[in-house]
């Protein structure tokens, strides 16, 4: 358990460029962190109440190896993206509940009768859901269409609710009592009686009800409410003497303060869910809003519910008499109250509809304190072994107002901490943006209507108010890998949200219509915007006339301009066009790193270009009919990317899919056919994603290919000059890509750079040129002057070879003079020149050739 403390941490502290992160973190947590201490301390006081000391040790032993082996396995399957791991991580959790059922009900049979012996009951139901969520787990691997995201939503009630919920709650009938050193009422045994069936229930029934979905599309919603009401009935059917009991000791050492905050978040979360079950059309939506409580399960409840219980218990278990007890208890005290109130006052925060900015520090306070449970453990291991002594007591009334000033001053440091990072946001989080001058009369109402910002739309995408209303505006990034943000004519913005994040937009009072846009790069040619309007006569005009239209650049911004004439920066280096031959590995493993990067595309033009590896195009690949291609996508842009390989043939939900800044994925395809594939972003819109460099090109070559001379590659790009308006290299300019107007179309990524640095070959040399064409809406006619093409090959086959065309009976003596090719079309040429000279290669469509689509062989 500890070391997956640690593992968490390492991973939460340095999470970007990691694989599957967010599955990592919240796995580590809940199976990593909490399950071992469930395994353990389930047998523990299984035993206990059994009367049977130790006879559950072994078991233990075998249930620690299994779910530390399932886990690894899961974690190494789904980072791979590999089913047998994960299939056989799950087979391992099977394994080590169904080790814990049949093996307490084997200690039952043997024990004595005992006061709350029905706590082994709860932990046999709760093992019995984990088995259930396993294998929900496990076909999550499996593509099921429509079925997948009812299959998520049911493997988090088997598994939260029921695993995780029933044990914890059967857990704490007997040690929220003893953590208040008080004893046991006999109402908690009759409660924790009465609870257990219908928790029980409450699972069950809100676990098959998005299984339902497909065949009862309004009924599963009715059914999963019953089933959370089901679950929270039983939930404070327990709290109740809970409650009491504490009310006669008024108890505030840590493990209560902690493991209460647990169980009330978990209470406010259960109503959330009733609300938003019933509120929910399907469940792929109820799903995206659940992703967004992570933090409350997570934090406030499992994590606070077990260390509080660690805090309690690791002591009782360092032993070392009554005095050594008391004083490694209070080591456990140090700053307790401080760290308590910083993780639930950063929780509430963080929930709260504010920017990302401030995400990030409440997260980071949150995260310190909760990581100081490792230095105050570390500390009473070293009072137990009498490297320090003992802390002494504090005053409670003294604790309590220190530790809260403490927790002030880290929510201040976190405050100043955003102020500095993004001044603007944090003005308008505290005094919100508001729209300009209305000229109605207020009418002192406010509406709030929640936006869902998904698959390039905002919904809704037309918001109606009375004029004089107040209009906020409750964004939600609904995306799974996008950034999204929104931003109106007025001013008013909600900042970059990054998936599952929120924030509100204030627009102040509405007097006339006004609209709204996703100024992420692309987003609103694509359709990303959002109109206000105002109802009634006294509805005004637009007040966006500025920004209406699909330019692609800041209308303050100025556009730079293509000059060929002038000569690239001194540190501006050619692209080698050389092309090295394929390697004798079966396996090609490589990492494309995504980044933004600033480059002089042109003479005297800088532009912001998302690369691969720091380049565009990216790199070149090159392998043999059946080589198999492992290529690692990491993220380390600012916005979401993805990846398609034209040279594999797969299904794209997966390894196509739009990642987020920070994440990872593993495409791995194995080429079987020839050709020059071209490799390219999959994030919408794909036009200008390829237009700002985030293209390449993999060789596969036939099986009958000749040796040659030399062979150089040229892939034909598109480049569409975009500004800011202050100035800064922008992007490539999404009105100019809508309209088909390039500034330049270049070899390689650079207009006329083979002019400047010419290719080379010798006389009677044999020259192969691949061509590939990636648009991504220009067309290419290869044509190199003053030379005739005797072997060409194109898309899958020979068209000419050696003078001779494949397939037609008798010599001829052919040849070919231009090499035509659409978009993502290539293929490649072979030729010998004749005598020393200068030979242009040119794009023969020759107004691009004038854009910068030209180049020299220089032969001597």
């Amino acid at each position: 358990m500890v070391v997956w403390m640690v593992l968490t941490v390492v991973l939460v502290s340095a999470h970007r460029g990691i694989p599957r992160q967010v599955w990592l973190m919240v796995h580590f947590v809940t199976l990593g962190i909490v399950s071992n201490a469930i395994v353990v301390w389930s047998n523990h006081f299984a035993d206990a109440v059994l009367r049977s000391h130790r006879q559950g040790h072994r078991r233990e032993v075998w249930q620690l190896v299994m779910l530390n082996s399932a886990l690894t396995l899961l974690s190494v399957g789904v980072v791979g993206q590999w089913a047998l791991p994960v299939w056989a991580g799950v087979i391992a959790l099977v394994g080590m509940a169904t080790t814990g059922i049949v093996g307490i009900a084997r200690q039952a049979r043997h024990s004595l009768p005992a006061r709350f012996a029905q706590v082994v009951a709860w932990y046999q139901c709760a093992s019995g859901c984990l088995i259930v969520g396993a294998v929900l787990g496990g076909l999550m691997a499996v593509p099921f269409g429509r079925w997948s995201d009812a299959i998520l939503a049911s493997h988090l009630a088997f598994n939260v609710l029921g695993w995780v919920g029933l044990t914890i709650w059967g857990t704490l009938c007997t040690l929220w009592p003893t953590m208040l050193r008080t004893k046991a009422p006999e109402r908690v045994e009759r409660a924790a009686r009465a609870a257990l069936p219908l928790m029980l229930i409450g699972v069950i029934v809100t676990g098959v009800s998005p299984l339902l979905h497909p065949v009862a599309p309004v009924w599963w919603r009715i059914v999963g409410a019953l089933g959370v009401v089901a679950y929270l009935t039983g939930v404070l059917t327990q709290a109740d003497p809970m409650l009491h009991a504490w009310r006669g000791k008024r108890a505030t050492t840590f493990p209560v303060l902690s493991a209460g905050a647990g169980q009330i978040w978990l209470l406010g979360w259960l109503c959330w869910v009733l609300w938003r079950w019933m509120a929910s059309p399907t469940p792929a939506v109820l799903v995206e809003h659940l992703r967004g409580t992570v933090p409350v399960l997570l934090v406030g409840f499992l994590l606070q519910v077990l260390l509080g219980a660690l805090s309690y218990l690791v002591p009782v278990v360092l032993g070392g008499g009554p005095a050594m007890v008391r004083g490694t208890s209070r080591s456990f005290e140090r700053g307790a109250v401080a760290r308590w109130a910083v993780v639930n006052l950063c929780l509430a925060l963080f929930m709260l509809p504010i920017s990302s900015v401030w995400k990030v520090t409440t997260s980071l306070a949150a995260f310190i304190a909760l990581s100081g449970f490792l230095v105050v453990g570390w500390q009473a291991w070293r009072v137990r072994t009498g490297a320090r002594p003992a802390p002494e007591d504090a005053p409670r009334a003294h604790r309590m107002r220190r530790g809260l000033a403490w927790a002030l001053v880290w929510v201040l440091l976190a405050a100043s901490l955003a102020a500095v990072v993004d001044p603007v946001s944090f003005r308008s989080q505290f005094a919100g943006t508001r729209g300009t001058e209305s000229g109605v009369a207020e009418t002192g109402r406010t509406r709030t209507v929640d936006v869902v910002a998904r698959n390039m739309t905002f919904t809704p995408d037309v918001i109606t108010v009375d004029p004089g209303d107040r209009l906020v505006i409750r964004l939600t990034n609904g995306d799974e890998g996008m950034i999204h943000d929104l931003v109106m004519a007025s001013g008013a913005t909600s900042g970059r949200l990054s998936p599952g994040e929120s924030a509100n937009v204030d627009l102040g009072v509405v007097g006339q219509t006004t609209d709204g846009w996703c100024s992420v790069a692309g987003h609103r040619q694509m359709g990303m915007t959002l109109q206000v309007q105002t109802s009634g006569a006294s509805a005004g005009q637009p007040s966006s006339s500025a920004h209406d239209g699909h330019a692609g650049a800041d209308p303050g911004a100025v556009t730079p301009s293509l000059d060929l004439t002038k000569e690239y920066s001194s540190g501006w280096k050619p692209r080698d066009a050389a092309l090295a031959p394929a390697s004798t590995q079966k396996v090609h493993k490589a990492t494309l790193r995504v980044t933004d990067a600033v480059m002089e595309v042109a003479p005297g033009v800088k532009q912001t270009m998302w690369t691969f590896n720091g380049s565009a195009p990216g790199p070149v690949l090159r392998g043999r009919i059946g080589d198999v291609f492992e290529i690692t996508l990491v993220n380390d842009g600012g916005m979401g990317h993805g990846i398609d390989f034209h040279a594999g043939a797969l299904a794209p939900d997966k390894p196509m899919r739009t990642i987020a800044p920070g994440e990872s994925l593993v495409y791995r395809f194995t080429a079987k056919r020839a050709g020059i594939w071209m490799y390219h972003c999959s994030t919408m819109p794909m036009t200008q994603h390829i237009a700002n460099g985030m293209y390449g090109a993999v060789v596969i070559d036939p099986p009958d290919l000749p040796t040659v001379d030399k062979e150089y590659l040229l892939v034909q790009g598109e480049q569409y000059y975009g500004a800011d308006a202050d100035g800064a290299p922008g992007v490539a300019d999404m009105g100019k890509i809508m309209a088909e107007k390039p500034d330049s179309v270049v070899f390689n990524g650079f207009p006329a750079q083979y002019d400047k640095s010419p290719l080379t070959a010798r006389v009677g040399e044999r020259v192969r040129f691949w061509v590939l064409d990636a648009g991504p809406n220009r067309a290419w006619a290869f044509h190199i002057v003053g030379t005739q093409f005797d072997s060409v090959w194109f898309e899958g086959g020979w068209r000419l070879r050696n003078g001779t065309t494949p397939g037609v009976a008798g010599a001829t003596s052919g040849g070919s003079q231009t090499l035509g090719m659409l978009a993502s079309q290539g293929g490649f040429v072979e030729t010998s020149f004749p005598e020393v000279g200068h030979y242009a290669l040119v794009n023969h469509q020759m107004v691009d050739a004038e854009r910068g689509a030209h180049g020299i062989v220089q032969v001597r």
